[in-house]
């Protein structure tokens, strides 16, 4: 035995195997339950993350509408302002050819009466004159006041435009606050789901590494036993009971026949035995097979440990059922005459890892 399984035998023997797998188990149910909480807590993180991403971009969105509607804007103030400077030329344009046009009509409203009496000109060429320049002087004035009449609507209109404009800007800069804002919890949680990831699939890896040690633990433990109960086999050799009162009438190995001269090969022994007497185990172990098979009748085989198993055949009855624990000496059921052609007895083996032995050195020769 290796020196680990020797460690381990004394492990077991000495009780310690069922608190180190409570351990196991306490630690396994505990790590499940973090796992199970971070993966909750990944769930609505990401949850919270889809919804973050899909408010950033609905705020990118109403931030570029706003970009756009700004640039319409101040186009449309550029051309407000342009509108307005047009029109204030175009009344200083007026202004400029008024003023002569003023002048010449005062003056000629000064001399047309001195000018009518000595003048070559007659009255009426002098009257007719000086309506012309009136009515002249009236139009450019009318133009002049639609001109400023424009400008003045324009200008207030630019000084509207420029009111919007500033709250449109300060509405922009507090979505692109709110975007920022954003864009910062955002990359929190972003991080925040990162590292709830990483400690998720760390616990994950912790729990495999624990699951593969408690399977260690069990398969070593299993081993043990099997050991264990080997060892326990072997020791009893040349001491376990007879699995029935009778005589072997049948030994092991080479048989021959003297009446037709024939070999045959008998791999475990033929008990004489009456009809219904008791079949014992004849030695602790598990029922592995219950069950009728050919040339065997009513079949029973027990395990024993460490690839020990002992057949028990042609059996009237089974009291035992697969998976049930034996001990030694325990009845699991009654010579029969099933699937025999020689009348009651129990046909019985002894077999290591497969191979039949014989099982005559085993049983213990005091009866």
């Amino acid at each position: 035995m290796s020196v680990a399984g020797l460690v381990l035998s004394a492990f077991v023997a000495a009780g310690g195997v069922d608190a180190e797998q409570a351990r196991l188990d306490a630690r396994l149910e505990k790590e499940q339950a973090v796992v199970e909480a971070l993966a909750s807590e990944r769930s609505s993180l990401s949850a919270l993350l889809d919804v973050l991403g899909r408010l950033t971009r609905e705020s990118d969105g109403r931030a570029r509408a706003f970009e756009k509607r700004l640039l319409a804007l101040d186009a449309l103030g550029d051309s407000l302002r342009q509108a307005v400077g047009e029109a204030q030329g175009a009344a200083e344009q007026v202004r400029e050819r008024l003023r002569p046009h003023l002048l010449t009509l005062y003056r000629h409203r000064a001399l047309s009466g001195l000018q009518g009496l000595l003048g070559s000109e007659s009255f009426f060429t002098v009257l007719k004159r000086r309506r012309g320049l009136e009515a002249l002087v009236q139009s450019d004035a009318r133009t002049l006041e639609e001109l400023e009449a424009l400008a003045d609507s324009t200008r207030l209109e630019a000084a509207r435009l420029a009111l919007f404009e500033d709250a449109a800007r300060q509405a922009l800069g507090d979505l692109k606050r709110e975007q920022a804002q954003g864009r910062r919890r955002l990359a929190l949680f972003t991080e925040l789901l990162g590292q709830v990831s990483a400690e998720q699939r760390l616990k994950e890896r912790q729990l495999m590494e624990l699951e593969s040690s408690r399977k260690d633990l069990e398969a070593l433990v299993e081993e043990a036993d099997s050991r264990a109960l080997a060892l326990g086999f072997r020791a009893q050799k040349g001491e376990l009971p007879y699995p029935t009162e009778g005589r072997v009438e049948v030994g092991f190995g080479r048989v021959v026949n003297p009446r037709f001269n024939t070999v045959t090969v008998q791999k475990g022994l033929d008990l004489r035995a009456p009809l219904g007497a008791d079949v014992v185990s004849v030695a602790a172990g598990a029922i592995a097979y219950v069950g009728q098979l050919k040339g065997y009748g009513n079949l029973v085989i027990v395990d024993h440990g460490g690839d020990y198993h002992s057949l028990y055949a042609h059996l009237d009855d089974v009291v035992m059922e697969v998976g049930d624990r034996v001990e030694a000496s325990e009845i699991i059921g009654h010579v029969g005459e099933t699937g025999s052609l020689k009348g009651p007895f129990l046909y019985f083996e002894i077999r290591k890892g497969g191979y039949a032995v014989d099982p005559l050195p085993w049983l213990s020769p005091a009866r």
